[in-house]
């Protein structure tokens, strides 16, 4: 049976991550089995896109996977009258210089709530989906 959640909870589960900025457009979300992000990715794969500095880069992957997982949420005739909780966010990432000083870089990438009640990142650069609680970058905003 398919899990959902209220934008409210939604936004409950995500403000202890971080996130300054949580925009919901839908009062309902599905939440997706956590083996649907795997059949996605593959799915994506298949399809991705080549990365080109500023562009096609992070946040233009970020929309795409979304969109892509818009038209799955639009062909699955299981759900109705809901959204789906695979949103887009933005994040700074520590990384090094090349003289091996640490800085933040900012990232777009994918986070989603599946129906195990969990979040997992998926970045749609190379289809990558790590559990939330590994992921090492800081939250700045999402919309889901």
């Amino acid at each position: 049976m398919p899990k959902f959640v209220s934008s409210t909870e939604l936004i409950l589960a995500l403000r202890p991550l971080g996130f300054r900025d949580v925009e919901t457009l839908d009062s309902r979300y599905f939440c997706p089995e956590r083996g649907w992000l795997d059949d996605f990715a593959s799915w994506l794969g298949r399809r991705r896109r080549r990365y080109m500095i500023e562009k096609y880069d992070c946040d233009n992957f970020t929309r795409w996977a979304a969109a892509g997982a818009d038209e799955a949420l639009y062909e699955n005739d299981a759900v109705s009258d809901c959204g789906h909780t695979f949103g887009e966010a933005s994040c700074m990432l520590k990384t090094t210089d090349a003289g091996g000083m640490p800085r933040f870089q900012a990232h777009a990438l994918n986070l989603c709530l599946c129906d195990d009640g969990k979040f997992y990142v998926f970045e749609p650069q190379n289809g990558d989906i790590t559990p939330l609680e590994k992921f090492t970058g800081t939250w700045t905003r999402i919309r889901v």
